[in-house]
């Protein structure tokens, strides 16, 4: 994000945000060099890529264009995000398909009711409860090393008796 929403979501001053932002990019100089890539890499294919290989395409400006840097500026805002929610969205996606698979094929009564971003709603029985569980954090896993296979993954799986509830 940039200076402005960071300055809004934590409550500081624009210079507060802007010092933050410096101190984060000075330590971290290799994610922001990569962000960098990604934003004139989109500008100049026009398009980004998940890990999964979807891709985002981009309506680049031609340089007469009024508002040219303002467009612009925005291409490479949605390109330096589109790689991580996308492959996210890929991973969810993959977990879906695996675990459903899995409820049919062990005969589980149980079934996906909902996804919320990174979060898959599955309703079963009581006594298919826990091996659902299990089934839903081995196959989120698998799905994110399908795609990422030198990061380690971690899910939290909770078992509730209402869908907004904890535990």
């Amino acid at each position: 994000m940039g200076s402005r929403a960071l300055a809004q979501n934590l409550n500081i001053s624009l210079d507060e945000a802007n010092i933050l932002l410096d101190k984060y990019n000075n330590a971290f100089k290799s994610v922001r060099q990569f962000l960098d890539k990604m934003g004139r890499e989109a500008i100049a294919k026009g398009f980004t890529t998940t890990l999964f290989g979807r891709k985002r395409f981009y309506s680049v400006p031609r340089e007469e264009t009024e508002d040219f840097e303002r467009q612009l500026a925005g291409i490479r805002r949605a390109a330096m995000n589109h790689p991580f929610q996308g492959s996210g969205a890929d991973m969810i996606k993959l977990s879906l398909i695996a675990i459903n698979k899995r409820l049919e094929n062990e005969n589980l009564n149980a079934c996906i009711v909902n996804t919320i971003h990174d979060e898959i709603i599955v309703e079963s029985i009581k006594s298919d409860s826990q091996k659902v569980s299990a089934i839903v954090e081995e196959e989120m896993v698998k799905a994110s090393q399908n795609l990422m296979p030198d990061i380690l993954a971690s899910v939290d799986a909770k078992i509730a008796k209402n869908w907004g509830e904890e535990g």
